[in-house]
């Protein structure tokens, strides 16, 4: 083989990982032609480096990570059909490219945490749980909201209708950082109220992009430490006030800690870009609560934590220095306006949502700090008297 008068073929053996790199850049595409692969860390490698990837019908984990036309190309496991496929990506770049966005969104839902998330399911379904295990779903395209004129109104004034205890700052903010975010999904909240934020929430929703709520509503015996009353009734008319549409919304009457993440992203359909945590004031609650929404966000999602700095609820910034101190923890927290704090998965996108809310408001101060190393852009308002 080493004598190939051709000098098409190279055997280059083991490589060190900067080799393989660079031997990934330097090609047009990447072929995985292996038979009933168990995995495909392949396919995985060539998503990082960006290049197309081509594998066979027979690949086993291979066909279970790539999808033909969408994040590679799946042919038939013949000499022809591979070559086919070659030519095809050698001559056809905008098809490269457009496998080489599919491969990145593909690879941006693959984590430790979302692997061990699919083993804990598989173990309790094993175990006798007969709920079964959901597969982490792709990301979803960025969608503008699907109610603007409504949004605008309730925005404007509209969210002072309901009972709760968000101002006009949060209210724009969070309009805004819904705005900067690059990927779509869904929307949730543990613990609505009335439905102030979730109502907020409902309202960012693109046209494919749904509203679940999490409260104990009638069952208020389990709320231990009294940490806001929710009514579905009173949440219902709230929500055809504003007028928020019934198919957009998912409610559920449900204790936070037996809520599962694997439950959520199955009733969403999806994971969750935009998580409001305002459940129990507890830090056990507390960190329950961003556990389940670390392991259900979308890449870029983000979390807005209720009261994590309040004089009132010491709980809740006990709860959330736990978690943020978990060594499973994915989290950033990049900011905090008035009761909010915000917190992220991906340092790039952090960076961004910290240009938001550098928006100078009237009768706020803003300054920058950190938290656990990480850069902090908070604002408060002050009463000039």
């Amino acid at each position: 083989v080493h004598n190939d008068p051709s000098g098409r073929v190279r055997f280059h053996g083991h490589v060190p990982e900067r080799d393989r790199n660079r031997l990934y850049n330097e090609s047009v595409c990447v072929v995985a032609p292996a038979l009933n692969e168990d995995y495909g860390l392949t396919v995985l490698e060539a998503w990082q480096q960006e290049r197309p990837v081509i594998v066979c019908s027979d690949g086993g984990g291979l066909t279970e990570l790539v999808t033909d036309g969408v994040n590679g190309l799946v042919v038939e496991p013949t000499p022809f059909a591979i070559a086919q496929a070659v030519d095809r990506l050698c001559n056809d770049p905008v098809l490269g490219d457009s496998l080489v966005e599919g491969g990145r969104e593909s690879l941006a839902v693959i984590t430790w945490p979302g692997a061990l998330d699919a083993f804990e399911s598989m173990a309790l379904t094993a175990a006798g749980d007969h709920d079964s295990p959901t597969a982490p779903p792709l990301s979803m395209m960025k969608q503008v909201p699907a109610q603007l004129a409504e949004l605008n109104d309730y925005i404007a004034g509209g969210f002072d209708r309901v009972s709760g205890w968000m101002a006009a700052a949060p209210v724009q903010t969070l309009r805004d950082l819904s705005a900067a975010q690059e990927q779509g999904g869904h929307v949730a909240e543990i613990g609505i109220h009335h439905g102030q934020t979730f109502i907020l929430l409902a309202l960012l929703c693109g046209p494919d992009e749904v509203a679940v709520g999490f409260d104990l509503f009638e069952n208020q015996t389990e709320n231990i430490d009294g940490s806001g009353l929710g009514d579905r009734e009173q949440l219902e008319q709230n929500l055809a006030a504003a007028g928020v549409p019934d198919n957009r919304v998912i409610l559920e009457t449900k204790n936070s800690l037996r809520l599962e993440p694997d439950h959520l992203l199955r009733i969403a359909g999806g994971r969750i870009r935009l998580f409001s945590v305002d459940g129990g004031h507890t830090a056990a609650v507390t960190a329950n609560d961003l556990w389940v929404a670390d392991r259900t966000l979308a890449k870029g999602g983000i979390v807005i934590l209720d009261d994590a700095f309040s004089p009132v609820w010491p709980g809740v910034g006990e709860g959330m220095h736990n978690y943020l101190r978990h060594w499973s923890c994915e989290l950033i927290p990049f900011g905090v306006v008035d009761n909010k704090t915000y917190l992220t998965n991906a340092v790039s996108a952090a960076e961004k949502y910290r240009s938001v809310l550098r928006t100078e408001r009237d009768g706020y101060q803003l300054r920058e700090d950190e938290l656990y190393g990480s850069p902090m852009v908070c604002s408060k308002y002050t009463r000039i008297l």
